[in-house]
């Protein structure tokens, strides 16, 4: 990944931080998908999972000493993960509102 890591993914040890890189490109091709059928929704991609990411940094204020390692690498991975059930076809069109509503329930089916 060549992106600035998020202090949160920073704190982890090595082996955590490859496994996410790992699952970030298993789900980037995915979650690029969501832009092609949910035009008037915010972007899903990968790049809105890293603003989540990074909203962690500000939101423990850089200190996760109150998460464990596994707890944070979940965190990191659940975050990267929590759209990819807003990936539509072309047989979403007309009940975009349908997907988005189902949505948390079709990321589960996925994962």
């Amino acid at each position: 990944m060549d992106k600035k890591l998020s202090k949160i993914r920073e704190s982890l040890p090595t082996h955590f931080i490859e496994r996410l890189n790992r699952i970030s490109l298993i789900a980037e091709p995915a979650l690029a998908r969501t832009t092609n059928i949910l035009t008037d929704f915010t972007e899903h991609t990968l790049e809105h999972s890293y603003g989540v990411e990074k909203m962690y940094d500000l939101l423990f204020k850089n200190d996760f000493s109150s998460l464990t390692e596994n707890e944070r690498f979940i965190l990191i991975a659940a975050t990267i993960l929590h759209d990819i059930g807003m990936v539509g076809s072309t047989e979403w069109k007309g009940r975009e509102y349908q997907l988005r509503d189902s949505h948390h329930s079709r990321s589960k089916q996925v994962i």
